[in-house]
C-alpha cells in the first residue's frame, strides 16, 4: 500500500463521495420523472453497495453496510435509504431491469478504479468524478 495513504483513509466513505453524488445527479437526470422514487432509489443503492465492494468487502458485513448507508444519506432520507437497501421495487419496464443487473458492477468498477488511483496516486486521472450516465453517453469510453 502507499504510504502516502495509510490504510485507515480507506476505511473513511467520505473519499466515495464525489462518485456516489456524482452518480446520483446521473440517475436523476436519467430517469426522473421516466420511473418511480424507488426504482431511482434501489439504482442508487446499488450502484453505491458497488462502489463501496472494493473498501469495505472484506470488512464485517455491518461496516460495508454503515458505508453504504453514510454515502446514501447525502442524498436519501433514512426511511427512503431502508426501502432501498430493504425492498427491490418492481421494475417498470424493460431498461430499468437491465439496469438493476449492470449499475451495481459499475459501482464495483469505480470504485475499483478510484481504490487504484489512491494506491498509485502518479496514475493520470482527468475525472475522478467521471458519472455513469457520463460513461454511458459516450459508450461508456470513460
Amino acid at each position: 500500500m502507499n504510504a502516502a495513504f495509510p490504510s485507515f483513509m480507506y476505511n473513511d466513505p467520505k473519499l466515495l463521495e464525489p462518485k456516489a453524488q456524482a452518480a446520483w445527479r446521473a440517475l436523476e437526470g436519467r430517469y426522473s420523472g421516466q420511473v418511480s422514487t424507488e426504482e431511482i432509489d434501489y439504482l442508487y443503492a446499488l450502484y453505491v453497495l458497488g462502489l463501496t465492494t472494493p473498501f469495505f468487502g472484506d470488512h464485517e458485513p455491518t461496516a460495508h453496510l454503515d458505508a453504504c448507508r453514510t454515502l446514501l444519506l447525502r442524498s436519501l432520507t433514512p426511511e427512503r435509504i431502508e426501502n432501498a437497501l430493504c425492498m427491490v421495487p418492481k421494475p417498470s419496464h424493460e431498461g430499468v431491469q437491465k439496469a438493476f443487473v449492470s449499475i451495481e458492477q459499475l459501482g464495483i468498477r469505480d470504485g475499483q478504479s478510484l481504490l487504484e488511483q489512491l494506491r498509485n496516486p502518479l496514475i493520470s486521472n482527468n475525472d475522478m468524478t467521471s458519472s455513469p450516465a457520463a460513461r454511458a453517453s459516450d459508450g461508456g469510453s470513460n
